[in-house]
């Protein structure tokens, strides 16, 4: 990947990112290209054989070549940010959890998470609130309650949830929200 001619990447199968944040200027067009190539030793027969050991095949020639996916081009805020998140729900334990994945956190400082989960567009449970203090730039955070009255899902009756969250600075002010994880 290049940005106004300069080398800003290179991705393997099966993708990834790339950040243009530092060849990019508000305001100011940026000229993008993408090369491709079908290398047989890189990508998945790298990654087959990784995992599967040297009797991998690898052919003398590709079928598909050129881009095989989407390429999208997103923006995303510098600063602190959920990067996912991981949900696990018990009935045994009648409880749920969520194990935020967080990263560009400012080492010290203090944030606080606010979950909730809804159905239907409202909200059924609400997590307690979690204060923590980042000992790192990228963290996980887990936060629990326990829920004694959710609807179970049957086969006869799907019945999904929502999760949204946000992240937000010592003085309560956003610094991030998590999109609805369906779950």
């Amino acid at each position: 990947v290049f940005a106004n001619g300069k080398k800003a990447g290179t991705l393997e199968w099966p993708g990834g990112t790339v950040d243009l944040s530092s060849l990019a200027t508000p305001g100011k067009t940026l000229d993008l290209s993408i090369h491709v190539t079908a290398n047989p030793v890189s990508g998945y027969y790298k990654l087959a054989r990784k995992h599967l050991g040297d009797n991998v095949k690898v052919p003398h020639n590709l079928e598909l070549r050129g881009l095989a996916g989407d390429v999208v081009l997103y923006s995303e805020p510098s600063g602190a940010k959920f990067d996912g998140v991981a949900i696990t729900t018990t009935t045994s334990d009648m409880k749920i959890e969520a194990k935020f994945e967080l990263s560009g956190l400012k080492p010290g400082q203090t944030y606080t998470i606010q979950a909730a989960v809804s159905n239907a567009g409202n909200i059924v449970k609400s997590l307690p609130k979690t204060t923590f203090t980042a000992k790192s730039a990228s963290e996980n955070v887990a936060v629990s309650a326990s829920w004694s009255d959710p609807v179970l899902w049957e086969l006869g009756a799907p019945n999904l949830y929502d999760l949204t969250a946000k992240l937000l600075d010592a003085d309560a002010k956003p610094l991030a929200y998590l999109w609805p994880e369906r779950f």
